[in-house]
């Protein structure tokens, strides 16, 4: 955040944000350097798995032409998610704090996919091994929405090598999708013309969920839901291919 009278915004921009392809691999860098290192919260077979896949990713991107970007406020990010590794082309616009009236921070309002590698796709049993629980565990983790990155392929379920670390407890998440979210159920489709969906643990009655819809010239939807419910519409979105759920972030880079 900054005095837009002290500081010229484009040129502060340009100085934060990764806004040039030598500036992409170089926060590749900076990310491989970070998983190499090792972590708290995971393992290091984990970090090796990162590590992997980011050097992965650098080759793939140095086969192609990656340019720097328009004048604009237009910038690069990095995001690293339980199913992937992803490099974003964004536009920002300039806002105003309300409490600082002139301080000014840079909020994204556009965004363009345009590389991504996908993690591995373990089965079922694949990931009971490699995390020494039981099939039926690795089957359940699914079903209560606590392995969100899992996908569906045929009739059968697959798991990113990186999906996120299980944790306790229920973990409050955001869906989104583009377009109409054709291939419903029938008594599902009231929410087709949605493009995000948010799920919320009450906080006094941990059996209740609350579930809000919103999209694009459509009013807000909400409503208030038990476990299961909440846990059939989210195995719903799990297993969309159209549905990208934005919890699973695990690093994401887009400053210097």
């Amino acid at each position: 955040m900054v005095n837009a009278k002290t500081l010229d915004l484009g040129q502060m921009f340009s100085e934060e944000y990764i806004i040039t392809a030598k500036e992409v691999f170089q926060a590749l860098d900076c990310l491989e350097e970070e998983w190499a290192n090792g972590s708290e919260s995971y393992s290091r077979a984990y970090c090796d798995r990162v590590v992997r896949l980011v050097r992965e990713f650098r080759q793939m991107l140095q086969k192609h032409i990656l340019f720097d970007c328009p004048p604009g406020y237009w910038g690069y990010s990095i995001v690293l998610r339980g199913g992937g590794i992803y490099l974003y082309l964004n536009h920002y616009r300039e806002a105003t704090c309300r409490l600082m009236k002139e301080a000014v921070f840079f909020t994204k309002d556009e965004s363009y996919e345009l590389a991504c590698l996908k993690t591995k796709l373990l089965t079922v049993e694949e990931y009971a091994a490699l995390h020494k629980v039981e099939h039926v565990t690795a089957v359940t983790r699914i079903r209560r929405g606590k392995i969100r990155s899992a996908v569906k392929v045929g009739s059968q379920w697959r798991i990113p090598e990186l999906a996120e670390p299980v944790q306790r407890g229920y973990q409050s998440t955001e869906y989104t999708w583009r377009g109409r979210l054709t291939g419903l159920p029938d008594k599902y489709r009231i929410i087709e013309d949605y493009n995000r969906a948010e799920f919320f643990q009450d906080e006094n009655d941990l059996t209740q969920f609350h579930v809000r819809f919103s999209g694009d010239n459509i009013e807000p939807m909400e409503f208030t839901c038990a476990r299961e419910q909440r846990g059939k519409i989210e195995q719903l979105f799990i297993a969309h291919p159209d549905v990208t759920c934005m919890s699973d972030v695990i690093r994401c880079i887009e400053t210097r």
